[in-house]
């Protein structure tokens, strides 16, 4: 069994629109807010990673800074540029190739892709707003194992939703 943990950017900041490269964006005050809420649940209801792999986009890494602030993981991180504005094809690809000793990996990255590759993985269709964590069970013994429908979205954690729990 693996676990993929997927982790959306908390809320970025849009106020400087025009002069702004979109990969440059950080978060806004609700995005920094929300990422160390996130971080308690990563650590009260997730196991705990063995390799975190963010995209170089500011706002992720910027969330995940938060969240390690939080919650101080033990994983080392890799930055992987190719997560940034991928579709759900390329994630996938990224993820079939994490090393084997990793069976929990944390993935912060963006939407669409994210929603998609969900439904890829699980078969479910589920929204995945700002700073959503979703975990997701694989049947599978190796990393190059991954393929559509062999896991199970055991669960998704939005944080609008942390209050009415």
């Amino acid at each position: 069994m693996r676990t993929l943990l997927l982790l959306r950017h908390a809320k970025s900041d849009w106020t400087d629109d025009d002069e702004q490269r979109d990969i440059d964006r950080p978060l806004n005050a609700r995005g920094r807010r929300d990422a160390p809420r996130m971080a308690q649940v990563l650590m009260d209801r997730c196991p705990a990673p063995d390799l975190v792999v963010c995209s170089n986009a500011a706002r992720t890494r910027e969330t995940l800074e938060l969240i390690r602030a939080a919650a101080p993981l033990a994983a080392p991180v890799r930055e992987e540029p190719r997560i940034y504005e991928a579709p759900a094809e390329r994630l996938f690809e990224i993820a079939r190739g994490f090393p084997d000793e990793a069976r929990v990996v944390l993935q912060v990255g963006h939407n669409p892709g994210m929603e998609r590759l969900i439904k890829v993985l699980t078969g479910t269709a589920t929204n995945v707003p700002t700073a959503t964590l979703a975990r997701i069970e694989l049947n599978i013994k190796r990393w190059s194992d991954l393929a559509p429908g062999s896991g199970t979205l055991a669960h998704v954690w939005r944080p609008k939703e942390l209050d009415d729990e």
